[in-house]
């Protein structure tokens, strides 16, 4: 067997190898990026939900250090994990950006670090391309919910773009008992 065959066969195999690990790579990429979304949007509904009892009934206790002691368990990590404002009442104009700080303290607790993970799994506008409009609270219900456009990280031509849209429906706790 000649040198150059050799030389040659491995010189038409190894891009193609090359090209097939990174468009694999990509992929594990793009996957786990909507599962890193589709986890956090979770658990910041879930915290939400559970807003109405730390507003109604943890601070409607005479002791304020039982509602201080309840905020500095849920807020240790340094992030906007918890509210005892009764923002589910009323006019929900500003629902969206609550929904934003609680999806940014659950994904890396700060702006500058989820904005560095949300670029890096390739969300086009890092956190500017999260759109949390549509959120409402109907009869108990809140539901979350986002948009956002991601790309493919080897996006050449911006042919690899994919819109994704996720949808959270929990019950926010204790929430008929209150009214």
């Amino acid at each position: 067997m000649n040198c150059g065959s050799i030389t040659l066969e491995a010189a038409m195999v190894v891009p193609m190898f090359i090209i097939l690990m990174l468009l694999v790579n990509g992929l594990i990429v793009m996957f786990m990026g909507q599962q890193i979304m589709s986890h956090t949007l979770i658990q910041s509904a879930k915290s939400l939900a559970f807003d109405p009892y730390s507003s109604q009934r943890v601070s409607a206790n005479d002791e304020d250090d039982l509602a201080d002691m309840f905020i500095d368990i849920f807020s240790f990590a340094g992030g906007n994990h918890v509210s005892t404002d009764a923002w589910y009442e009323g006019d929900l104009n500003g629902v969206d950006e609550l929904v934003e700080d609680r999806f940014v303290a659950y994904l890396r607790g700060a702006e500058s670090e989820a904005s560095a993970l949300i670029e890096q799994i390739g969300v086009k506008g890092g956190l500017g391309g999260l759109d949390f409009s549509g959120s409402t609270v109907e009869d108990g219900i809140l539901t979350v919910k986002m948009k956002y456009t991601q790309e493919f990280i080897f996006n050449a031509a911006g042919l690899a773009e994919f819109e994704r849209e996720l949808c959270v429906k929990v019950k926010l706790f204790e929430y008929a008992e209150l009214q």
